[in-house]
């Protein structure tokens, strides 16, 4: 039952991102909160992770400061060291992720403790969920050099990129 509610999740976040995992369980390991491992009463176990979410959401974390400062320099023509660092720091704030996150509504399609669901909007969690995702489109196609390409379109789907 659990497995199967969190394929049908992953499978309506790839529609909602148009993007279509590879290896799905890169996927599912960004959106199954560490929290709902621990909870007895559900099938998940921890031995069946490739990644740990925290990982994806390092690796993700470096992704989007990489976008972010391409961006700064591409697109607003910024040449000063000191101004490219500090509006992606403003880009890419945890606050900032949380609430692209929040605004995306990317908690639906995340799996979560109890706890966790009732705590999702008071911490950084879809700010980290934010990052786990684009950490697991770069690495589900890393060897063909597009994970950049695709991690830049997912950003650009939830508005990232837009001015705030």
């Amino acid at each position: 039952m659990v497995d199967s509610a969190i394929l049908t999740k992953a499978s309506r976040l790839e529609a909602r991102i148009s993007y279509r995992f590879n290896d799905i369980r890169l996927l599912r390991d960004a959106i199954v909160l560490k929290g709902f491992e621990n909870e007895v009463d559900n099938a998940f176990r921890k031995g069946i992770r490739k990644y740990d979410i925290s990982i994806l959401a390092n690796l993700g974390d470096t992704v989007i400061d990489l976008l972010a400062t391409e961006y700064l320099i591409l697109k607003h023509d910024i040449e000063n060291t000191g101004e490219v660092t500090e509006r992606r720091q403003r880009m890419v704030c945890r606050n900032r992720l949380t609430r692209l996150g929040h605004n995306f509504q990317l908690d639906k399609y995340l799996t979560m403790s109890d706890g966790e669901r009732r705590d999702i909007y008071r911490s950084a969690m879809l700010g980290e969920a934010v990052e786990s995702l684009i950490g697991a489109v770069y690495l589900d196609v890393a060897d063909n050099d597009s994970g950049l390409d695709d991690a830049r379109n997912v950003l650009t789907q939830m508005d990232f990129f837009s001015e705030d």
